[in-house]
C-alpha cells in the first residue's frame, strides 16, 4: 500500500508539465491529489464560504453562533464621575452551543495492470478527472448544506427579497427604476448589515449561473465597473438553486476544518490485477456567524 497525503489546497503541480507516465502516478498518488487540487481550483465554494483551521485531533467540533448586538454591551456607557469605578463589561448569556461531526468524503477507481504497462495515461486522466470533481462537488453540497441549515434555524432573519435580475432594462423607453435593479438589491442587502450593526461587508455574491448570465447580460460591457462599484464580486456555481443567491462577507461566515486532509492511497488487488486509486478527506464545517451573510431570493420570476 502507497500513500501519500498532502494539504488541500496546494498550488498548481508543474511537474514534467502534467506528463506523468500512469506508473510513476500510482507510485507517487501525491501527485494524483496535486492534479485534483489543480483541476478543482476555481469551482469550489466552500473556501470563500469559510475560514480554515487546518486539522483538528477530533471528529466533531462544539462551537457557538453570534448574534446580533453580540459585540457591544446591553446599556450606553455613563459618564465616571470622579472616585466612580469603570463600568464592566461583562460577559453575555451565551446561546445554546452547537456540534460539527466529520463528513467523510471519498471515493476510488480501479486501474488495470495493462493500463499501467501500456500507459493509457487517458483512463488515468478520465478516472481521476471524475473522482475529483465529484468530491469537489460533494463538498460545495455541504457548504450549501450547512449555510442553509442555519438560515432555517433564524427563520427569515436573514432572508432578503430580491429583484427579477432577468426582467431588468438598462436603456430604451421604459427602463427598470432604479429600485427595481440588481444594483438595488447590493445596496439593500449591505443595507440590512448596516442597520444590524455587525460590522461586515458583504462584498462577495454566490450565484447561480443563470442569474450570473442575466447579469452579464444586463449590464455588457458595464459588468464589470457595476460590480467595482458596488464592492462586491460574483461566483456562479449550479449548488446554489436557481433565483437564488447567497450574500456574504468572504471568509467570515464560519470554519472548515480537516479530521483528515484530502489525500490519495493506492493499494493494489492481486485478485484482478489492478491497483484501486482511493482519494478522500474527513471535513467539518459550521456557520459561527449566520449574520455574516444574506440570502436572496426572488432573483428570478420562476412562475
Amino acid at each position: 500500500m502507497s500513500s501519500n497525503p498532502v494539504g488541500f489546497p496546494l498550488g498548481k503541480t508543474t511537474s514534467d508539465k502534467g506528463k506523468i507516465s500512469v506508473d510513476a502516478a500510482l507510485n507517487y498518488p501525491a501527485r494524483i491529489t496535486q492534479a485534483v487540487v489543480e483541476m478543482t481550483a476555481n469551482s469550489i465554494i466552500f473556501d470563500k464560504l469559510f475560514s480554515q483551521h487546518g486539522t483538528l485531533a477530533s471528529h466533531s467540533v462544539v462551537y457557538w453562533q453570534s448574534r446580533p448586538g453580540d459585540q457591544y454591551m446591553d446599556r450606553r456607557l455613563a459618564d465616571r464621575g470622579v472616585g466612580d469605578q469603570v463600568q464592566i463589561v461583562g460577559p453575555k448569556e451565551m446561546p445554546d452551543p452547537l456540534v460539527a461531526n466529520s463528513r467523510d468524503v471519498s471515493g476510488r477507481y480501479y486501474i488495470p495492470d495493462e493500463a499501467r504497462l501500456r500507459n493509457t495515461r487517458s483512463l488515468l486522466l478520465e478516472e481521476t478527472t471524475r473522482l475529483g470533481n465529484t468530491i469537489a462537488r460533494e463538498l460545495n453540497y455541504l457548504a450549501v448544506d450547512t449555510i442553509e441549515e442555519a438560515v432555517s434555524t433564524l427563520e427569515g432573519a436573514v432572508t432578503v427579497a430580491g429583484n427579477d435580475w432577468a426582467a431588468t432594462i438598462i436603456d430604451g423607453a421604459s427602463p427598470t427604476p432604479p429600485g427595481q435593479r440588481p444594483t438595488a438589491d447590493f445596496a439593500n442587502v449591505q443595507l440590512s448589515a448596516d442597520r444590524d450593526e455587525i460590522g461586515v461587508t458583504y462584498d462577495l455574491w454566490i450565484v447561480n449561473p443563470i442569474q450570473h448570465a442575466s447579469l452579464k447580460t444586463t449590464y455588457g460591457k458595464d459588468y464589470q465597473a457595476v460590480l467595482d462599484s458596488a464592492g462586491v464580486e460574483i461566483f456562479p456555481t449550479n449548488r446554489v438553486e436557481r433565483g437564488t443567491a447567497y450574500a456574504l462577507a468572504k471568509n467570515r461566515v464560519g470554519f472548515l476544518a480537516y479530521e483528515k486532509m484530502l489525500e490519495t492511497t493506492v493499494y493494489r488487488e492481486d485478485q484482478t490485477m489492478g491497483s484501486w486509486v482511493q482519494m478522500g478527506c474527513k471535513v467539518l464545517m459550521g456557520v459561527t456567524s449566520p449574520y455574516a451573510m444574506r440570502k436572496v431570493v426572488g432573483l428570478e420570476n420562476l412562475g
